[in-house]
């Protein structure tokens, strides 16, 4: 269970990464009088479909290690993505702030559920949900957040939400 977790998370780390860097912008446009040649230009990488699902990468694995050829990216990054769904849902239903699945929340309770069945679906049979009791639990209900540049000439942007 530590190693499909640690793999999981590992690749949420690196599809979050790449994610970022496939997002990068063209190139900066030069300044008057100075060569386009000293603008880097940036590297896309995603694949040429512009899918990150079709830009996981194969490794070929050292002699020996044959038996993590089985872990697929593809399958783990499904995982994050239902992961993911559970965050999404239970901010769609009235969370828009502080969301995600949190301890002792209603996607707490659907992430073990989501867990209970993937046991269950691996042949586990002795795979049961054990409660926690929690002390009542404060979460922030409302909040803004103010940024103001240290120039003057700047504009002072507000959000309701930070997150």
């Amino acid at each position: 269970m530590r190693t499909l977790t640690l793999a999981v998370l590992t690749l949420a780390v690196v599809m979050g990464v790449a994610g970022i860097a496939g997002r990068a912008t063209r190139a900066q446009t030069p300044a008057p009088g100075t060569s386009s040649a000293a603008v880097p230009q940036t590297t896309q990488l995603a694949s040429p479909s512009g899918k990150l699902e079709d830009a996981l990468l194969e490794w070929p694995l050292p002699p020996g290690e044959q038996a993590y050829a089985k872990i697929d990216g593809r399958h783990l990054h499904q995982l994050v993505e239902e992961q993911a769904a559970i965050a999404r849902r239970y901010r769609d239903q009235g969370h828009p702030k502080f969301w995600g699945r949190i301890i002792g929340s209603s996607a707490d309770a659907e992430n073990a559920e989501w867990l209970s069945g993937k046991f269950k679906s691996l042949g586990m049979s002795d795979v049961h949900i054990q409660p926690l009791d929690l002390s009542p639990q404060w979460f922030p209900q409302q909040w803004t957040v103010t940024v103001t540049p240290r120039s003057p000439s700047g504009a002072t942007t507000v959000s309701p939400s930070a997150i």
